[in-house]
């Protein structure tokens, strides 16, 4: 297991706004499209699930998305990875893509259902070590402010063992066009590793035409030191810059 299971990530975090708002375009029912475009993205660290996916050092993340007018999406995602601090052996994972595809479907003007089957891959890792799993994510949204998501793997990391990814989260709209969004998480991975682990995020954003300027804080606790190194789940903050074309 990677770092004692450090856990790559999906598209919901920097990749996510130009998805989500195109997926809202092109279900529209006075508008309908098929939207082709992308992302690049840099920031700070890449968190996934409230724990460090590059130690701490910088990513460089892009994305290429399709949303269909009939509530169809795919994407591809990439973005650097480190799992293994200097002085430890190296599981030659240093690279992350993700291939994914999905539906999208708006009940009235308040509530919407997202269903998404991710394939994370890590190519260039060591002989013997085998990260790649598929997995099925759905999140349920009410007024763009609350969400609930439920994710569920039954070969996680490459193991022959199941995992359940629960979240919880609020965002809310401040002065100024900035955005307030808050989550709480739990990933249970106690049957491939015999523990689970919590986390939160704060995050505060604001977008700029095709620009997305974000601060967020991250803290994993609650059997998180038992699966990570401790440059992977200490809390954090992080700043990233999303771009959308």
């Amino acid at each position: 297991m990677k770092n004692a299971a450090a856990h790559p990530g999906w598209f919901v975090g920097l990749a996510a706004p130009f998805l989500w708002g195109n997926l809202q375009a092109a279900t529209a029912e006075d508008d309908r499209a098929t939207v082709l475009g992308g992302s690049v993205a840099i920031a700070t660290d890449y968190v996934f699930r409230g724990v460090s996916q590059t130690l701490g050092e910088p990513a460089l993340q892009a994305s290429i998305d399709l949303a269909l007018e009939n509530g169809f999406y795919a994407y591809v995602w990439g973005s650097n990875v480190d799992f293994y601090p200097a002085g430890e052996r190296s599981d030659g994972a240093h690279t992350e893509i993700n291939l994914a595809a999905g539906y999208f479907a708006a009940w009235g003007e308040r509530w919407s259902l997202d269903i998404m089957l991710v394939r994370y891959l890590f190519p260039g890792t060591r002989q013997a070590i085998d990260y790649d799993y598929t997995e099925l994510v759905s999140t349920v949204r009410f007024d763009e402010q609350l969400h609930a998501t439920l994710g569920y793997s039954n070969a996680v990391e490459g193991t022959d063992s199941d995992s359940w990814f629960t979240e919880l989260g609020f965002e809310y709209s401040l002065p100024s066009d900035v955005m307030f969004g808050i989550a709480w998480g739990r990933y249970d991975l106690s049957d491939a590793y015999g523990s689970s682990y919590s986390y939160t995020s704060t995050t505060l954003s604001r977008q700029f035409s095709a620009a997305e300027v974000s601060l967020s804080y991250y803290k994993a606790f609650d059997g998180a030191d038992e699966l990570y190194f401790e440059q992977a789940f200490d809390s954090r903050i992080v700043f990233s810059v999303l771009v959308t074309f």
